[in-house]
């Protein structure tokens, strides 16, 4: 799956303290070449990504999953928001 955001700013991401020393739970799906370069190294910190709104996930052939913004959804027409619907009606001026 390959997903697009489109909507990151410090806003929507949580940082909280992880463990510095923490392992990855299941396979790794590389091959041996990409598995000899990849070094893995953990700072500690945890990083979630909220609000997917905007955003776009390619799930392969096919299938696309996002949100029509000219299916009159009204992200672009709210106010406020320190800018950030300003962003959203600048956006919506490319659809």
């Amino acid at each position: 799956m390959k997903l697009q955001h489109r909507d990151l700013h410090l806003g929507n991401v949580c940082v909280h303290p992880g463990a510095a020393n923490a392992t990855v739970d299941g396979p790794l799906q590389l091959t041996k070449a990409e598995a000899e370069e990849v070094k893995l190294g953990f700072s500690g910190v945890e990083v979630t990504l909220i609000d997917y709104t905007l955003s776009r996930a390619d799930m392969g052939p096919g299938h696309v999953a996002f949100n029509d913004l000219r299916d009159g959804a009204g992200i672009c027409d709210r106010r406020g928001g320190g800018g950030q619907f300003d962003t959203y009606r600048r956006y919506a001026s490319f659809l």
